[in-house]
């Protein structure tokens, strides 16, 4: 049985989109296959606690095996998932999933990560861009907002680092 909470099941249901039974774009046969390379047959009875859905399958999983067991496979559906928003052109849910991560390290046993190491991530973490034309400010503030961008840019192709925060920041 993994060491799962509530609050973490809630977390990697939401970044996996478990709520309509799926599990993200895996169809029965890829996600047989997916668990398959992992030596677990998640299609056999012993998964089917709480119905045949590859959500339930997921979930009674979570139940039955144990951290060192659940941990690698949600890594690599993590990976999945984001490979996932960048070949579909979608923003990745980047709180979520920072989240999910941590769940996941907790589940390997790596112990919590400090306030530290917190900034240091936080600090090394890529944003994603909004679309520009699609906020709501006025055409002229979003033609401001975009040449702005496109300095900060050439400021961090050229290493001026702290040149990109006043920027962005004035």
């Amino acid at each position: 049985m993994s060491s799962l909470t509530d609050i973490d099941k809630r977390y990697l249901e939401r970044i996996l989109a478990m709520q309509s039974g799926y599990v993200l774009d895996y169809n029965d046969a890829t996600f047989g296959e997916f668990f398959r390379r992992h030596k677990i047959d998640i299609h056999g009875r012993k998964y089917q606690t709480y119905g045949t859905s590859k959500a339930k399958k997921l979930r009674a999983f979570w139940e039955q095996e144990p951290d060192t067991v659940v941990a690698p496979i949600l890594s690599e559906m993590l990976e999945s998932y984001e490979a996932a928003c960048d070949l579909n052109g979608r923003d990745v849910d980047s709180g979520v999933l920072v989240k999910c991560r941590e769940i996941v390290e907790l589940l390997s046993g790596k112990p919590r990560v400090t306030t530290s190491e917190t900034i240091e991530s936080f600090l090394e973490m890529e944003f994603s861009i909004p679309n520009i034309p699609k906020l709501p400010v006025e055409p002229q503030v979003a033609t401001i907002i975009e040449a702005r961008l496109s300095e900060a840019r050439k400021a961090l192709s050229v290493g001026a680092h702290l040149s990109v925060i006043l920027c962005v920041v004035v």
